[in-house]
């Protein structure tokens, strides 16, 4: 019983340390439709980009994206993530799509579902200035 009190008392300090939640998407067809979603809704996008071998996404999982000022500013986008390890055709096509050569790289979208390109963002980026990314992106 003591440990359960003790895993339940430090449940609330785990999951501030998590990082944010992400929707995985695979084709781009998942993308479009997820897109469609968020607009029906009016709610912005945000497109992550990653693979297990890709250690700037690493470190963006465990600094960026756990840093209490980014959660809060991402809490406002449907969170959509693709997972390009294994570098399948539909990978491909997606990356394709942004015209990018690998990950990290984080593309967004406005609440009417348009591609905000000139916010999108390749490589590690820190906590204080991927916030300030964000919030300037959201302004446009």
């Amino acid at each position: 019983m003591r440990l359960w009190a003790l895993i339940c008392a430090s449940c609330p300090l785990l999951a501030n340390a998590s990082s944010a939640e992400f929707n995985s998407v695979k084709t781009l067809a998942e993308l479009n439709q997820a897109i469609a979603n968020a607009r029906e809704k009016h709610e912005p996008v945000m497109l992550d980009f990653t693979a297990t071998w890709c250690a700037p996404c690493k470190r963006m999982e465990r600094t960026t994206f756990t840093d209490p000022a980014v959660r809060a500013v991402l809490a406002q986008f449907v969170l959509l993530r693709v997972d390009v390890t294994r570098n399948s055709m539909e990978d491909q096509a997606l990356l394709q799509r942004f015209g990018a050569q690998g990950p990290p790289l984080m593309a967004f979208f406005d609440a009417q579902g348009h591609e905000l390109k000139k916010c999108q963002l390749n490589g590690f980026t820190a906590a204080v200035e991927f916030k300030q990314h964000v919030d300037a992106c959201r302004k446009r």
